[in-house]
This record gives structure tokens, C-alpha cells and sequence, in this order.
């Protein structure tokens, strides 16, 4: 090309041309005009597992690091939607309960490089990654940056704080 026929863009131009391609690669299939193709269903059944496991991963982080500090747990419950754990908040110090609320994201994080590493070992031997792994990877990324809102929206859903006012928390003394 012809370095004087070139035109410059401007940061910010750059910024939403990379924006706008890359909602469109992970959102593109779930547009309204592919709700009678199978490639819509698939990939809103890929996003859901996604989201999903990355539900439980992000409990199970908690709970190993809880487990790894000696915290002793009360009750554990795995159900659909959540799982829960009860723990006395009096047998840790402010730094481990910090510790518990970081390790839940970072366990997301965590099993993202995974996937990554995953994805990149199968290119370098096959030469190219299945769509539905690279559909996975993707929802996979965007619930680990949306994941303390993801928890924060299952928690007030589902009645998930102030134990002390339910009834399954009355005569618990470690409630």
C-alpha cells in the first residue's frame, strides 16, 4: 500500500472498531435474526454451561481455601442455583474472611488460564480450536469478569444474606 493513501484513527476509533468485533464474535450468534438456526440454541446452551460451571468453581475455590486455613464448616450444601457453606465468622481474622472473598474470582481465573492452556496446546497440535470450545472459552471469560455480580445477583435472588431474619436460622447458634 501506498504509505500517502493511508489514513491515521483515532484512539478512540480503534478502541470501538476492537470493541465492536469482539461483542459481535462472542454475541453474534445470539442476535434475533438466528433464533430458528440450531447455531443460536447451541451457543445459548454453551454460554449457560459456562456460567454455570463457573458458579461452582468459584464456591469450591472459597471452600478449598477455607478448608486450607482450618476454618470448620457447618453445613454444606451443593443445589442448582448456588452453593452454600456456613462457616462462624468469629473463627477467622478480617485478612482470611478478605481471602475468602478474593479466592472465589480467583478460582474463575484460575481455571480460565486452564482453558487457555488448553486452547493453545490444541492449536499447536491440531491447528485449530472447535467453534464450541472457543464459544465456551469466550462465556467462560465473560463470567469470570462479571462473576462477583453474577453472585451478588444469585444472593439477593435467592435471599442468600441477613440469616439471622430467616427461619431455617432460628436456634442456630451459627447464625
Amino acid at each position: 500500500p501506498n504509505p500517502a493513501q493511508q489514513t491515521t484513527m483515532r484512539v478512540h476509533a480503534i478502541v470501538r472498531s476492537k470493541m465492536r468485533y469482539l461483542l459481535q464474535e462472542m454475541f453474534g450468534d445470539l442476535g434475533p435474526h438466528g433464533r430458528q438456526a440450531g447455531d443460536f440454541w447451541f451457543t445459548l446452551v454453551i454460554y449457560a454451561a459456562a456460567l454455570w460451571g463457573r458458579m461452582y468453581i468459584h464456591f469450591f475455590g472459597q471452600l478449598l481455601y477455607l478448608q486450607a486455613n482450618s476454618i470448620p464448616l457447618f453445613r454444606f450444601e451443593v443445589h442448582a442455583h448456588v452453593v452454600q457453606f456456613k462457616y462462624l465468622f468469629s473463627s477467622m481474622t478480617t485478612g482470611v474472611e478478605i481471602g475468602a472473598v478474593i479466592m472465589g474470582p480467583l478460582a474463575c481465573v484460575t481455571a480460565l488460564v486452564f482453558f487457555a492452556a488448553v486452547g493453545y496446546s490444541v492449536v499447536k497440535f491440531v491447528g485449530h480450536v472447535p467453534d464450541w470450545f472457543s464459544k465456551f472459552v469466550a462465556a467462560w471469560c465473560a463470567g469470570c469478569i462479571l462473576d462477583p455480580l453474577l453472585v451478588l445477583a444469585v444472593d439477593l435472588v435467592a435471599g442468600n444474606f441477613g440469616c439471622s431474619r430467616l427461619a431455617s436460622c432460628r436456634g442456630d447458634y451459627t447464625a
